[in-house]
């Protein structure tokens, strides 16, 4: 928030006694990674992956999220942050609005929205809510002074808001978001209502550990074996090398055809086998894109996924969010869409952070009606054993006798709701 800027890193450094020390765009400044050191803090960055679901689509992110530090939950750690986020506001909107904005704070209808990745459901939720109940940002009795949202629906809010909704969407055609952040790639698929107004969601939306922050990982896994393996004294330096990729090379790469050299240490470090010369290690340009190259295909696959399974015809992709405002992504998934029939579109880089006004304008209205389910949604049941049907005689040794003096099998699953269902908001489903 400091500086009317939305977008704040997710970082926080720790004192061993686990104190924060600093955190957001303070925990970027100049010279903080030097006293961290001096100090010993501990480094906490993407902390909010570790709220993740815990089923096998999200496993393969274990081992790339920094741990927590010693004795801290996520709950903590995120109450921490969101103390942080609270304390920016404040400051900002009293300073910006003098008079009013502190009259405006300490009034008691403040309302709160937690924007979280399309995975992110129930239990997620509830993490969150804790968090920000210690953080002091509501009471455990002003539930509903706090809100959640997708960033896939604030994405399409913001996207609407901005009028990017050309005539085409207007009249139904179906449209996919992409918003490609430094966590996740979280997809999601809607159309138009016939009254031009409201919109739902035509197939199940994606969310998926594909982020820019694992372009990092897979630079940072080229570099440690690029240099380990050939006994490098380089390889104290690859974390300062990747800390220079992901501010720089990361933003600017545009082609394979071209190298990218990563500065670090002097310029009198040199070694021409390794290719460093006056402290610039020269990185291939195909080496580059290969870091790219899962984001990109997770992406064309999860918009040919949605396409494949809308209730509703797609034909327009559009790409938001930090990670899209990279020109060889854009190409590349440009490339890949195309010649199905695809039309894709990437707002100005002004919008391409549209999750945090999204979340606010989709509470006051949203525009989305109906949702698609993810899953099969039902209870356990058992079924009456019937003799003639061949997977009940495979089971037959698992049936017990049922209260009315019938034979069952127990264990079983009733569905109420398919997967890949439209619910509209009020929509009741019973069995």
């Amino acid at each position: 928030m400091a500086g009317g800027n939305a977008k704040i890193p997710s970082m926080m450094y720790y004192s061993q006694d686990g104190r924060v020390r600093a955190a957001g765009t303070e925990a970027e400044r100049d010279g903080v990674d030097i006293i961290a050191e001096e100090e010993e803090w501990i480094k906490v960055e993407w902390f909010k992956l570790h709220l993740r679901p815990k089923t096998s689509d999200f496993a393969m992110a274990k081992n790339r999220i920094s741990p927590l530090p010693l004795g801290k939950t996520i709950v903590e750690v995120l109450s921490d942050f969101l103390k942080y986020l609270n304390d920016c506001a404040r400051q900002y909107i009293q300073e910006q609005h003098p008079g009013i904005g502190s009259s405006i704070w300490v009034g008691k209808e403040i309302h709160y929205v937690l924007s979280h990745p399309n995975g992110w459901e129930g239990p997620q939720q509830t993490l969150m809510r804790q968090a920000a109940e210690k953080a002091g940002l509501v009471s455990s009795r002003g539930r509903n002074k706090l809100t959640f949202i997708t960033e896939g629906e604030a994405s399409l809010n913001r996207c609407i808001e901005k009028g990017l909704m050309n005539d085409s969407i207007q009249r139904g055609e179906g449209i996919t978001i992409v918003d490609a952040g430094g966590g996740t790639l979280d997809i999601s698929a809607y159309a138009c209502k016939p009254d031009g107004k409201s919109f739902e969601e035509i197939a199940g939306s994606q969310c998926h550990f594909k982020g820019s922050i694992f372009v990092s990982e897979a630079a940072e896994d080229f570099l440690d074996s690029a240099l380990h393996l050939k006994s490098s004294n380089f390889h104290r330096d690859i974390p300062e090398m990747k800390r220079y990729f992901d501010k720089a090379t990361k933003c600017s790469f545009r082609d394979p055809a071209d190298p990218h050299f990563i500065r670090f240490g002097s310029a009198r470090d040199k070694d021409v086998k390794l290719k460093i010369v006056g402290g610039k290690l020269r990185l291939d340009g195909k080496d580059v894109a290969s870091f790219f190259e899962p984001s990109i295909q997770c992406i064309i696959d999860g918009v040919l996924t949605q396409r494949r399974t809308s209730h509703e015809s797609i034909s327009n992709v559009f790409l938001v969010g930090g990670f899209a405002a990279n020109d060889y992504l854009f190409k590349k998934v440009k490339e890949g869409l195309e010649p199905y029939g695809l039309r894709i579109f990437r707002p100005d880089t002004q919008i391409n952070k549209v999750v945090a006004d999204g979340a606010i304008s989709g509470i006051l209205d949203s525009p989305v009606r109906s949702r698609v389910t993810r899953y099969d949604v039902g209870t356990d049941c058992v079924i009456e054993y019937d003799p003639t049907i061949a997977e009940h005689v495979r089971r037959e040794w698992k049936c017990i006798e049922w209260y009315t003096g019938e034979m069952v099998i127990p264990d079983r699953f009733s569905v109420i709701l398919k997967r890949n269902t439209q619910v509209s908001e009020t929509q009741e489903f019973r069995r």
